[in-house]
């Protein structure tokens, strides 16, 4: 009897291992996520930090702002030095001229005609507050936020969601007014190629 419960016991040995290495895995904690809410410096819902990343032109809203055909959004068009990237910025209807909500930054297409009415970053690329840049792998992201809450795909990417909602950050989103903060990160082939993010209503 005596042997055989050394024998259970050394057989469960690497089983217990297994399950301390489990719980040692990254668990989405939204009490400790540090969300992206700025991109190059621009904030989201932050309108003084647009008017000073653009000081020579503070007027530049009004003249490129456009409503999106999909969504039916106010938003602005950018692109980085070379053009190889895009970003968009959202703003809901009925919020100020430099309120931006939610931004969208993108590799801009082989086939994409050059953006005529983009304003042009002098940066060679767009970076988020947590650093995220188009190109980094899944586990690069992983190393920055954790885990997400969940994966997706769409149209071929495979997507990862975060997000927090009032009830989790009352104080965080409190500050901006809002009942919930998302980001969507979009990965083909292992690399990010797009991702939005941004504050929202549910």
């Amino acid at each position: 009897m005596l042997r055989q419960s050394i024998l259970l016991c050394i057989l469960l040995i690497p089983f217990l291992f297994s399950l301390s290495e489990k719980q040692e895995e990254i668990v989405f904690n939204p009490k400790t996520f540090i969300p992206d809410t700025a991109v190059n410096g621009i904030a989201l819902l932050h309108w003084k930090s647009v008017i000073s990343h653009f000081e020579e032109d503070t007027d530049f809203v009004s003249k490129r702002l456009y409503r999106h055909k999909d969504l039916d959004f106010p938003y602005a068009d950018f692109t980085n030095s070379d053009e190889s990237e895009r970003l968009q910025l959202f703003t809901h209807p009925g919020y100020g001229l430099h309120e931006f909500a939610i931004a969208e930054i993108r590799v801009k297409a082989a086939s994409e005609m050059p953006c005529r009415g983009c304003v042009k970053f002098p940066e060679e690329q767009y970076v988020s507050s947590r650093g995220i840049k188009i190109g980094i792998s899944e586990s690069d992201l992983i190393k920055i936020l954790g885990e997400p809450r969940q994966k997706t795909t769409y149209q071929g990417a495979l997507v990862y969601n975060y997000w927090l909602t009032n009830i989790e950050t009352p104080r965080f989103l409190a500050r901006y007014n809002h009942e919930k903060w998302f980001g969507d990160y979009y990965f083909k082939e292992g690399i990010l190629c797009q991702y939005h993010i941004g504050f929202d209503t549910f």
